[in-house]
């Protein structure tokens, strides 16, 4: 399943105004302290991207798919970043609230448990 990243923003996270402008981004798999490119494709057309790629003036590149990455670590004119695929974000969405469910259950499970333990054991005194 290929995964979906928004466009790269090539930009200091702390001041977005110092951007890579007309910069080169090479992008690359997380934690490859090599930074060896990967083969990337257009989200908007399925076609292979060139990895290094150009951001224009404003910092901006292309949105970006990979076939088996669902995130991507990104760096260029001094700037480096991490991406994470909608997807990604989609399903952990999707499991946190599964187990927000899964323990809003549990927790209503024990309470109703302990409260029937503790209404059996005053019936059990008053008689």
């Amino acid at each position: 399943m290929p995964y979906t990243f928004e466009k790269i923003f090539a930009a200091d996270p702390e001041r977005p105004e110092l951007v890579a402008s007309n910069g080169v981004v090479t992008v690359f798999a997380p934690g490859d302290e090599s930074k060896t490119p990967v083969a990337i494709k257009s989200a908007t057309s399925g076609l292979s991207l060139p990895n290094p790629l150009q951001v224009n003036a404003s910092g901006w590149g292309p949105a970006l798919m990979h076939d088996t990455l669902d995130r991507l670590a990104w760096e260029g004119g001094g700037f480096s970043g991490i991406m994470t695929s909608y997807e990604v974000l989609n399903d952990e969405a999707v499991a946190a609230r599964q187990d927000a469910f899964a323990a809003r259950q549990a927790a209503e499970t024990t309470a109703d448990n302990a409260a029937g333990e503790v209404a059996a054991q005053l019936a059990a005194t008053t008689t």
